[in-house]
């Protein structure tokens, strides 16, 4: 092919004359030795590429490491659970058992109880729908995913719950605190002067 003369496409093989380009013809597309290589691609010659990313030890280059990650951890098969309930207090003594007993028979059904703590009356941080105080529970439960769904699904539609949390606990999580103890009525309200 002579430099300056060019087929053109799509001119059905006239010849055009060019600037300096050269068509690629199906004879020079397939050529191994037309192509470019890394070290023509990149600034550095293959040799100061070669040091500047990875040294040379006795003359030759270093074998490749494998290139495979470790496994990940495996998930914990029964991890442990928190479920804090908290009750609504002007809700009859019977519905705040029912509730109670209902959690405690799904959790039954699809796992295990392992602790199971009434702490009481205690006065809310912050008034959740016009309730200052609420009755605590803490049931600390094994389960699967699906006990998780089915428990979180009923309790967000029962009447009579303030809040609940479902919690899973990291391994290693201390213990659940032990119940106080009740206070006396002295201690449990402040004077006033």
């Amino acid at each position: 092919m002579v430099m300056g003369r060019a087929v053109a496409s799509g001119r059905r093989g006239a010849l055009v004359e060019s600037r300096g380009q050269q068509a690629t013809t199906s004879t020079m597309a397939g050529s191994a030795s037309r192509r470019t290589t890394l070290a023509q691609r990149t600034r550095a010659s293959g040799e100061g590429l070669r040091s500047a990313f990875m040294p040379v030890l006795a003359g030759r280059s270093p074998p490749l490491a494998p290139c495979y990650l470790p496994s990940p951890p495996m998930a914990q098969l029964n991890p442990l659970y928190d479920l804090m309930l908290m009750l609504d207090t002007a809700a009859p003594e019977e519905q705040r058992q029912k509730i109670l007993s209902d959690a405690e028979t799904l959790i039954s059904r699809g796992g295990e109880i392992v602790n199971k703590q009434d702490w009481g009356v205690r006065t809310m941080a912050f008034e959740i729908r016009h309730k200052t105080d609420a009755e605590y529970h803490l049931l600390q439960f094994h389960g699967s995913a699906e006990l998780l769904a089915t428990l979180h699904r009923t309790l967000r539609i029962t009447d009579g719950i303030v809040r609940f949390r479902i919690i899973k606990l990291a391994p290693g999580t201390p213990a659940a605190p032990e119940q106080r103890p009740d206070r006396p009525a002295a201690e449990a309200e402040p004077t006033a002067y």
